[in-house]
């Protein structure tokens, strides 16, 4: 993530060159997609690559699968909530809550 953040001109602008517009800056990312082999009609989806990441790296994280893929019952509070900041960190987001839209939610409520 300091590398991303290195190579914003200021703090929390875009990393879209300066030579971009957004959408064809996003033209841009689906072509190199495209030319890695990853479409739908191969069945792939970038962002689907990204849910795939953030459940494999919170299992490596808590020792047991993430919650959507029915893991995350009896870990506790405090492993869970390290494998999540460690996992939105990684996706550059800032937020623990934004993993529950890539591994899902524990269910549980309360301290550990």
């Amino acid at each position: 993530m300091a590398a991303a953040r290195a190579l914003a001109p200021q703090p929390h602008s875009a990393l879209i060159p300066e030579a971009y517009r957004l959408r064809s800056w996003i033209q841009h990312y689906y072509y190199v997609l495209r030319a890695c082999g990853i479409h739908r009609r191969a069945g792939l989806v970038g962002h689907g690559l990204r849910h795939g990441y953030a459940n494999d790296r919170y299992e490596e994280l808590a020792g047991q699968p993430s919650p959507v893929r029915g893991g995350g019952a009896n870990l506790d509070r405090t492993t869970d909530r390290a494998a999540r900041l460690q996992v939105s960190g990684e996706l550059g987001h800032a937020r623990e809550r934004i993993t529950t839209a890539y591994s899902g939610a524990t269910g549980r409520r309360g301290s550990a």
